[in-house]
């Protein structure tokens, strides 16, 4: 009895474990190449890229891009560019979530969309823009081809960043984490389910 528990929940603890690598990685840089984690604000508009990678394929992926951090008397407007151009087809707001629909299965790295954003030359240094889950959702959802739903990890881009310790360009921001729901139990509660 006690093998057979102790084996559920292995696999039980292996499934959890695995879920956010099979869903590949969301990540937001200042290149194609997905290597550049920074971005200037001169006031100039630049543009920043959504990148799914990390995965073999996937189909779709559901997120939002959230600014992070203080922008500290600047202002920022972000619009979605070209998405449709990169053979998706999106639905939804930037802001409060997209769902992305990729036409066919894809392989990875896929880009998903191009961000312009409007900055004033006023940005925090080290400020972030990070994929963050979709309102309706607790992470951000990547469905392989398959049509698994995974969950997948990300990295934001560092809007002023440097080469000091705050920030470092070479290495993605961190992203808004990922709430899973729970709800208290008991050992003894989990017990009754296998007996």
């Amino acid at each position: 009895m006690r093998t057979g528990m102790l084996l559920v929940l292995t696999c039980l603890l292996m499934t959890v474990t695995n879920a956010a690598s099979d869903g590949g990685r969301l990540v937001v840089v200042s290149d194609l190449s997905a290597t550049n984690f920074c971005v200037g604000d001169d006031g100039n508009p630049p543009s920043v890229y959504v990148i799914h990678t990390g995965a073999a394929e996937a189909s779709r992926i559901r997120f939002s891009i959230t600014p992070l951090h203080s922008w500290q008397g600047g202002s920022m407007t972000m619009s979605v560019a070209n998405v449709d151009t990169y053979g998706n087809l999106p639905l939804g707001s930037i802001e409060t979530g997209m769902d992305v629909v990729y036409v066919g299965c894809k392989p990875l790295p896929h880009l998903v969309c191009r961000i312009d954003y409007t900055g004033t030359g006023t940005s925090a240094p080290c400020s972030i823009i990070a994929p963050a889950p979709h309102t309706e959702d607790s992470h951000i959802e990547a469905t392989d081809c398959d049509g698994t739903v995974w969950a997948a990890d990300c990295n934001g881009i560092y809007v002023n960043g440097g080469t000091g310790d705050a920030c470092l360009c070479h290495y993605g921001a961190p992203c808004v984490p990922s709430t899973v729901s729970s709800e208290a139990t008991t050992w003894g509660a989990i017990k009754s389910l296998y007996r």
